[in-house]
Protein backbone atom coordinates (compact mmCIF):
# COMPACT_ATOMS: atom_id res chain seq x y z
CA UNK A 1 0.00 0.00 0.00
CA UNK A 2 1.44 3.34 -0.87
CA UNK A 3 1.20 4.67 2.79
CA UNK A 4 3.46 1.44 3.99
CA UNK A 5 5.59 2.29 0.74
CA UNK A 6 5.98 5.77 2.07
CA UNK A 7 6.76 4.97 5.73
CA UNK A 8 9.45 2.59 4.63
CA UNK A 9 11.41 4.97 2.16
CA UNK A 10 10.88 7.54 5.52
CA UNK A 11 12.51 4.91 8.02
CA UNK A 12 15.20 4.88 5.50
CA UNK A 13 16.02 7.89 4.48
CA UNK A 14 16.13 8.72 8.45
CA UNK A 15 18.38 5.65 9.09
CA UNK A 16 20.52 7.08 5.70
CA UNK A 17 20.92 10.71 7.26
CA UNK A 18 22.08 9.18 10.94
CA UNK A 19 24.57 7.23 8.96
CA UNK A 20 25.92 10.32 6.92
CA UNK A 21 27.17 11.24 9.64
CA UNK A 22 30.05 9.34 9.64
CA UNK A 23 30.14 8.60 5.40
CA UNK A 24 28.07 8.82 2.66
CA UNK A 25 26.51 5.57 2.49
CA UNK A 26 24.81 5.06 -0.90
CA UNK A 27 22.55 2.76 0.99
CA UNK A 28 21.18 1.22 4.38
CA UNK A 29 19.01 -2.13 5.68
CA UNK A 30 17.55 -2.82 8.71
CA UNK A 31 18.94 -6.25 10.52
CA UNK A 32 18.16 -7.80 13.64
CA UNK A 33 20.99 -6.44 15.81
CA UNK A 34 24.46 -6.22 15.03
CA UNK A 35 25.45 -9.18 14.96
CA UNK A 36 23.18 -10.35 12.68
CA UNK A 37 23.76 -7.37 10.16
CA UNK A 38 27.48 -8.83 10.62
CA UNK A 39 26.72 -12.55 9.93
CA UNK A 40 24.76 -10.51 6.79
CA UNK A 41 27.79 -8.82 5.56
CA UNK A 42 30.44 -11.33 5.72
CA UNK A 43 28.24 -13.69 4.06
CA UNK A 44 27.25 -11.21 1.27
CA UNK A 45 30.65 -10.50 1.18
CA UNK A 46 32.46 -14.22 1.91
CA UNK A 47 33.04 -17.34 0.16
CA UNK A 48 34.08 -20.52 1.70
CA UNK A 49 38.18 -20.39 1.08
CA UNK A 50 38.85 -17.08 1.36
CA UNK A 51 41.38 -14.90 3.91
CA UNK A 52 39.65 -12.82 6.02
CA UNK A 53 41.88 -10.16 7.66
CA UNK A 54 40.58 -9.89 11.38
CA UNK A 55 41.60 -8.21 14.39
CA UNK A 56 42.94 -10.19 17.47
CA UNK A 57 40.63 -9.92 19.66
CA UNK A 58 37.70 -9.87 18.30
CA UNK A 59 33.80 -10.37 19.29
CA UNK A 60 33.69 -14.07 19.36
CA UNK A 61 30.79 -14.47 17.23
CA UNK A 62 32.67 -12.74 14.61
CA UNK A 63 34.83 -16.16 14.33
CA UNK A 64 31.76 -18.10 14.81
CA UNK A 65 30.15 -16.59 11.66
CA UNK A 66 33.32 -16.75 9.57
CA UNK A 67 33.82 -20.64 10.51
CA UNK A 68 30.61 -21.35 9.65
CA UNK A 69 31.09 -19.39 6.20
CA UNK A 70 34.42 -21.54 5.80
CA UNK A 71 36.31 -18.53 5.52
CA UNK A 72 40.65 -18.41 6.86
CA UNK A 73 40.95 -16.01 9.36
CA UNK A 74 44.44 -13.87 9.21
CA UNK A 75 44.56 -12.48 12.67
CA UNK A 76 45.91 -8.84 13.09
CA UNK A 77 47.03 -7.99 16.37
CA UNK A 78 45.55 -4.67 18.51
CA UNK A 79 48.03 -2.17 19.43
CA UNK A 80 47.21 1.23 21.26
CA UNK A 81 46.16 3.13 17.91
CA UNK A 82 44.44 0.30 16.56
CA UNK A 83 45.10 -3.48 14.43
CA UNK A 84 48.77 -3.87 13.87
CA UNK A 85 49.58 -2.01 9.97
CA UNK A 86 52.27 -4.28 9.07
CA UNK A 87 50.65 -7.72 9.97
CA UNK A 88 47.59 -6.34 8.11
CA UNK A 89 50.18 -5.49 5.06
CA UNK A 90 51.14 -9.06 5.09
CA UNK A 91 47.18 -10.46 5.50
CA UNK A 92 46.57 -8.21 2.49
CA UNK A 93 49.85 -9.94 0.79
CA UNK A 94 48.57 -13.06 1.67
CA UNK A 95 45.54 -12.97 0.16
CA UNK A 96 43.00 -11.35 2.47
CA UNK A 97 40.16 -10.34 0.43
CA UNK A 98 37.95 -8.55 3.67
CA UNK A 99 39.38 -6.64 6.55
CA UNK A 100 36.67 -6.55 9.58
CA UNK A 101 37.32 -4.73 12.60
CA UNK A 102 35.81 -2.39 15.29
CA UNK A 103 36.85 1.38 15.10
CA UNK A 104 35.19 2.55 18.01
CA UNK A 105 34.39 0.70 21.52
CA UNK A 106 36.32 -1.95 20.65
CA UNK A 107 35.01 -5.43 22.75
CA UNK A 108 37.15 -6.60 24.86
CA UNK A 109 39.53 -3.90 25.37
CA UNK A 110 37.48 -0.93 25.22
CA UNK A 111 39.94 1.06 22.68
CA UNK A 112 39.50 3.15 19.54
CA UNK A 113 41.72 3.14 16.11
CA UNK A 114 43.72 7.11 15.66
CA UNK A 115 43.58 9.70 13.13
CA UNK A 116 46.91 8.59 12.67
CA UNK A 117 46.20 4.50 12.27
CA UNK A 118 43.51 5.62 9.56
CA UNK A 119 45.37 7.80 7.76
CA UNK A 120 48.31 4.60 7.70
CA UNK A 121 46.03 2.07 6.53
CA UNK A 122 43.31 3.84 4.35
CA UNK A 123 46.75 3.29 1.54
CA UNK A 124 47.83 0.10 2.27
CA UNK A 125 43.90 -1.27 1.85
CA UNK A 126 43.07 0.69 -1.48
CA UNK A 127 46.45 -0.21 -2.83
CA UNK A 128 44.99 -4.02 -2.38
CA UNK A 129 40.88 -3.88 -3.73
CA UNK A 130 39.96 -5.28 -0.28
CA UNK A 131 36.86 -5.01 1.20
CA UNK A 132 36.19 -3.65 5.18
CA UNK A 133 33.56 -4.36 7.08
CA UNK A 134 33.30 -2.17 10.53
CA UNK A 135 31.41 -3.13 13.83
CA UNK A 136 30.73 -0.47 15.85
CA UNK A 137 28.54 -1.72 18.83
CA UNK A 138 28.31 1.79 20.42
CA UNK A 139 27.98 3.97 17.75
CA UNK A 140 25.95 7.13 19.75
CA UNK A 141 27.89 6.66 23.02
CA UNK A 142 31.94 7.59 21.72
CA UNK A 143 32.80 11.37 21.91
CA UNK A 144 34.69 10.78 18.69
CA UNK A 145 33.82 8.34 15.70
CA UNK A 146 35.96 6.90 13.83
CA UNK A 147 35.99 4.76 10.67
CA UNK A 148 37.65 4.10 7.18
CA UNK A 149 34.17 5.26 5.38
CA UNK A 150 35.32 8.33 5.50
CA UNK A 151 38.43 7.63 3.33
CA UNK A 152 37.33 4.69 1.16
CA UNK A 153 33.40 4.88 1.33
CA UNK A 154 32.83 2.86 -1.92
CA UNK A 155 34.83 0.00 -0.10
CA UNK A 156 33.48 0.30 3.81
CA UNK A 157 30.45 -1.25 4.76
CA UNK A 158 29.09 -0.04 8.74
CA UNK A 159 27.45 -2.34 11.00
CA UNK A 160 26.12 0.24 13.40
CA UNK A 161 23.88 -1.58 16.51
CA UNK A 162 21.64 0.47 19.02
CA UNK A 163 21.00 -1.82 22.18
CA UNK A 164 23.38 -0.24 24.13
CA UNK A 165 22.63 3.58 23.76
CA UNK A 166 18.15 2.49 23.44
CA UNK A 167 18.13 -0.62 25.46
CA UNK A 168 18.25 -4.25 24.92
CA UNK A 169 14.27 -4.01 23.55
CA UNK A 170 15.59 -2.22 20.53
CA UNK A 171 16.18 -5.47 18.08
CA UNK A 172 17.40 -3.63 15.15
CA UNK A 173 20.43 -2.13 13.86
CA UNK A 174 21.57 -1.11 10.65
CA UNK A 175 23.96 -2.12 7.41
CA UNK A 176 25.13 1.07 5.22
CA UNK A 177 27.51 0.92 2.67
CA UNK A 178 28.05 0.54 -0.96
CA UNK A 179 24.93 0.48 -2.72
CA UNK A 180 26.03 -3.71 -4.42
CA UNK A 181 26.96 -4.89 -0.89
CA UNK A 182 23.14 -3.70 0.65
CA UNK A 183 21.22 -4.82 -2.35
CA UNK A 184 23.00 -8.27 -1.07
CA UNK A 185 22.01 -8.20 1.67
CA UNK A 186 18.48 -7.26 1.49
CA UNK A 187 18.23 -10.05 -1.08
CA UNK A 188 19.39 -12.42 1.49
CA UNK A 189 17.17 -11.31 3.98
CA UNK A 190 13.90 -10.76 1.80
CA UNK A 191 14.05 -14.91 1.21
CA UNK A 192 14.50 -15.74 4.89
CA UNK A 193 12.39 -15.08 8.18
CA UNK A 194 14.83 -12.43 9.12
CA UNK A 195 13.23 -9.16 7.89
CA UNK A 196 12.97 -6.31 10.41
CA UNK A 197 9.39 -5.02 11.24
CA UNK A 198 8.66 -1.56 9.46
CA UNK A 199 7.40 -0.39 12.56
CA UNK A 200 10.54 -1.04 14.50
CA UNK A 201 12.36 0.42 11.63
CA UNK A 202 10.23 3.31 12.08
CA UNK A 203 10.79 3.45 15.79
CA UNK A 204 14.33 3.52 15.53
CA UNK A 205 14.39 6.31 12.78
CA UNK A 206 12.02 8.28 15.35
CA UNK A 207 14.94 7.77 18.45
CA UNK A 208 17.44 8.65 16.09
CA UNK A 209 16.38 11.72 14.91
CA UNK A 210 14.47 12.68 18.20
CA UNK A 211 15.87 15.96 20.16
CA UNK A 212 14.54 14.05 23.37
CA UNK A 213 16.04 11.00 22.91
CA UNK A 214 19.34 12.34 22.02
CA UNK A 215 19.11 14.16 25.36
CA UNK A 216 19.11 10.95 26.74
CA UNK A 217 21.60 9.42 24.60
CA UNK A 218 23.99 11.73 25.37
CA UNK A 219 23.38 11.77 29.18
CA UNK A 220 23.47 8.04 28.86
CA UNK A 221 27.30 8.71 27.35
CA UNK A 222 28.16 11.18 30.05
CA UNK A 223 27.72 8.50 32.93
CA UNK A 224 29.02 5.48 31.13
CA UNK A 225 32.10 7.34 30.57
CA UNK A 226 32.64 8.13 34.48
CA UNK A 227 31.80 4.77 35.08
CA UNK A 228 34.46 4.22 32.87
CA UNK A 229 36.60 6.40 34.34
CA UNK A 230 36.00 5.17 37.72
CA UNK A 231 36.87 1.33 36.69
CA UNK A 232 40.21 2.55 35.19
CA UNK A 233 41.13 4.10 38.30
CA UNK A 234 40.36 0.67 40.32
CA UNK A 235 42.33 -0.69 38.63
CA UNK A 236 44.97 1.86 38.35
CA UNK A 237 45.19 2.04 41.14
CA UNK A 238 45.75 -1.71 41.92
CA UNK A 239 48.75 -1.84 40.07
CA UNK A 240 47.04 -3.08 36.54
CA UNK A 241 48.71 -1.80 33.21
CA UNK A 242 45.99 -0.10 31.26
CA UNK A 243 45.93 1.02 27.63
CA UNK A 244 46.04 4.82 27.60
CA UNK A 245 44.15 5.59 25.12
CA UNK A 246 40.34 4.07 25.12
CA UNK A 247 36.84 5.31 22.86
CA UNK A 248 35.42 7.06 26.85
CA UNK A 249 37.94 9.42 27.94
CA UNK A 250 37.29 11.28 30.91
CA UNK A 251 33.78 13.23 31.40
CA UNK A 252 34.32 17.05 31.58
CA UNK A 253 32.53 18.48 34.86
CA UNK A 254 28.90 19.23 34.70
CA UNK A 255 29.12 18.61 30.88
CA UNK A 256 26.82 16.66 28.44
CA UNK A 257 27.81 16.93 25.05
CA UNK A 258 25.74 15.10 22.28
CA UNK A 259 28.00 12.61 20.68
Amino acid sequence: PPRQRAGQARAIENMTNTLAIRFAADDVVAVHRAIDGMEQTLMALVSRGDAVAVEDPTVPRVLDILDRIGARVISIGWHDDGPDPRELMRALHAGATTFVYQPNGHSPTGRAVTDEWLEQVAPLLRRSDALVVELDLFPLLHPVRKTLGTRMPEATTLVEGYSHSHGPDMQAAVVGGPREVIERVAQQIAYSHRWVSRVLQDTLASLLTSAEASTQVAHAAVEYQRRHTLAREWFAARGFGLAPQTSAPEPRSGSVERP
